[in-house]
C-alpha cells in the first residue's frame, strides 16, 4: 500500500518513537511550536522523534502543520528538524513471472521534539 501512496505523491506515514518517560501535559498549541535547527540553549529534555516520509504532492508548511499537531499532542515546546533524506525504491510485483518493475520516490524527514524544564519556559 505504500509503494501506492508514494507512486501517487499524495501520500505520508509517520512513526513516533518516544522516549522515557513519555510525552508530558500538552502546554502550547501547535501553531506556538518552535521550530529549529540548532539545540536550544535553555535546559530541557527531549520527548522523542517523529520520521515522517512523504510524496512530493505534499508543501512545507502542510508537512509542519502535521509535525506541529503531533508535537503539541505529547507536550512539546519545539522540534528540531534533523536529518532530511530522498527516499527511492525500486518495486518488483509479486508475480515473478512478471518483468516489471517500478520506481517510487517520497522523502523523508526526522525531527526530534524537545520540552523545556518547568523553570525555564
Amino acid at each position: 500500500m505504500l509503494f501506492a501512496c508514494i507512486a501517487l505523491a499524495n501520500c505520508l506515514s509517520m512513526d513516533k518513537k518516544i522516549f522515557e518517560p513519555g510525552c508530558a501535559e500538552p502546554r502550547k498549541k501547535p501553531e506556538e511550536i518552535t521550530v529549529g535547527y540548532a539545540v536550544p540553549v535553555s535546559k530541557h529534555r527531549y520527548l522523542g522523534e517523529i520520521t515522517i516520509q512523504y510524496g512530493s504532492g505534499y508543501e512545507r508548511p502542510e508537512i509542519l502543520r502535521r509535525l506541529r499537531l503531533e508535537a503539541a499532542a505529547c507536550g512539546a515546546d519545539g522540534m528540531l528538524l534533523g536529518s532530511f533524506s530522498r527516499v527511492d525504491s525500486k518495486w518488483k510485483w509479486a508475480d515473478k513471472a512478471a518483468n516489471d518493475s517500478f520506481d517510487t520516490s517520497g522523502f523523508r524527514l526526522i525531527v526530534t521534539l524537545y520540552r523545556f524544564d518547568d523553570d525555564q519556559r
